[in-house]
């Protein structure tokens, strides 16, 4: 059921039309409604199996509107994500080795953007970041620490965090010789 009446301020001039719809036993009450939904793309023109991003704005509206996408009489529900996996090296990581840390993210839309950082602290300062990549070489246990790699699209942002503890270097028991007295 819909119904119509206008607002009326307190000279009994209506200003703001008022809707109110009953869903079931709730009543939702719209101030304004959206105005004309705009729809946007990153590309001027598309070719049909390309993909391409496109945005929608309902601006205006009181309370804010809700957009859903629908084709035909079904409704899209894929949710724009950014999934995260690190690579890291198997085992213990000792003083001298070296670190190659890989953060593979994929998403919809893709990620644009992937960084590293150290979290509470600067990243070592001999430490190479390449795109998706963070590579430590020399470890030591200064290095300790929480490692974030942080992926983004223009709709969401992600982040996994690796844990990195740097052990003791190995050591090899040196054979010594004892001489024995046979006397």
């Amino acid at each position: 059921m819909r119904g119509l009446c206008p607002i009326v301020t307190s000279v009994g001039e209506p200003r703001v039309p008022l809707y109110t719809i009953l869903l079931g036993s709730r009543r939702l009450t719209v101030l304004v409604p959206p105005g004309n939904p705009i729809i946007e793309s990153r590309e001027d023109v598309v070719s049909e199996g390309n993909e391409t991003e496109l945005t929608c704005t309902a601006m205006g509206s009181k309370p804010a509107a809700s957009i859903r996408w629908m084709k035909g009489e079904e409704e899209l529900t894929d949710k724009p994500e950014v999934k995260i996996v690190v690579t890291y090296p198997d085992g213990l990581t000792r003083e001298g080795d070296n670190l190659d840390l890989t953060c593979i993210a994929e998403g919809k839309p893709r990620p644009h953007q992937i960084n590293w950082l150290r979290v509470d602290e600067d990243v070592p300062p001999h430490a190479v970041v390449t795109g998706s990549d963070l590579y430590i070489e020399n470890l030591n246990k200064s290095y300790n620490g929480t490692y974030r790699c942080v992926a983004s699209n223009t709709v969401k942002k992600e982040a996994f965090q690796a844990v990195l503890h740097v052990d003791a270097p190995t050591t090899i028991p040196t054979p010594t010789t004892n001489p024995v007295n046979t006397q």
